[in-house]
């Protein structure tokens, strides 16, 4: 894994494993399709998948395809505690769920949350996911021992130390924006928006408010952008607009467009970065260190 030594929070020297508040690596970074071929390699072709360490807790934000080499790196590391939060089931999003390794370990917890559903709405449409003529096996049928819960707007305490805060965010029949702190440092997890100038704009902001790290949707160019209005996504500039008004200390360009090739996106992040110096492209293979303070 890559690591970006401008982008760790503090800043504080790491002197043992508990100056680190959360780690956050990125399995997949891209929107809408997977890519795949020499043009994708460098940014990766894997949709939204991001692995989160926070102390003995192992959370995962969405299941696209980044979740498969996700969980064959788990199951190496011995990991069989989980909690899956979705932010809305968007096949880019859950797409490489079924194919998840540790749901064939029978020593696995994995407990999936759905954003904006209650738990009797989660449990049905995740279930519903997982049937033909969709898929051939039942979520139930897994070996792992698999749970699915509601996971509904406001401030979820997972631990002591750990606080989860859940916002809808603008976008076709809904989505969730995440935030993670831990330790005085927070990560925020904030794809599939449409900046419209009011609460949405404000949930991003609030979910971005001086975060170490934020990833935010940046789909379009504003070019792009102007003929795709309702479409449930934004630009990198909208992106860069709402990080830097929330002083986001540092924000990747995320869900990135799926025929977007690492040319265009190097293009995009060197002019996202001359406006916005605190930006860069986020792609698989990120990993990055955020710092108790």
């Amino acid at each position: 894994m890559n690591e970006i030594p401008a982008i760790l929070g503090s800043g504080a020297k790491v002197t043992s494993p508990t100056a680190v508040a959360l780690d956050v690596t990125i399995w997949g970074a891209r929107g809408s399709l997977p890519a795949s071929g020499p043009a994708y390699d460098h940014y990766g072709g894997a949709t939204c998948a991001v692995e989160v360490a926070a102390g003995d807790r192992t959370i995962i934000f969405d299941a696209g395809t980044g979740i498969v080499p996700m969980g064959a790196a788990m199951g190496r590391r011995d990991v069989r505690d989980i909690d899956l939060f979705l932010t809305h089931l968007h096949y880019d999003h859950v797409m490489g769920l079924p194919y998840f390794s540790p749901l064939h370990d029978p020593n696995t917890r994995l407990r999936i949350h759905l954003g904006g559903a209650s738990d009797t709405e989660a449990q049905n449409r995740v279930a519903d996911y997982f049937r033909q003529p969709f898929f051939p096996i039942a979520l139930d049928a897994f070996p792992a021992k698999v749970s699915v819960h509601g996971l509904p707007e406001g401030v979820h305490h997972l631990g002591d130390d750990l606080r989860l805060t859940v916002l809808d965010l603008a976008h076709p029949e809904g989505a969730t924006g995440l935030r993670l702190d831990r330790d005085g440092v927070a990560f925020a997890y904030i794809t599939d928006f449409e900046h419209d100038n009011g609460p949405g704009d404000e949930a991003v902001m609030a979910l971005a408010r001086g975060a170490d790290l934020a990833l935010l949707d940046a789909t379009y160019t504003p070019e792009e952008y102007a003929a795709r209005r309702g479409w449930g996504h934004a630009h990198w500039r909208a992106a860069g607009e709402l990080a830097t008004r929330a002083d986001a200390q540092a924000f990747g360009l995320f869900h990135h467009r799926h025929d977007r090739t690492d040319g265009d996106l190097g293009k995009i992040e060197a002019l996202t970065r001359k406006v916005f110096p605190r930006a860069f492209a986020a792609r698989a293979g990120q990993m990055f260190h955020l710092r108790k303070r």
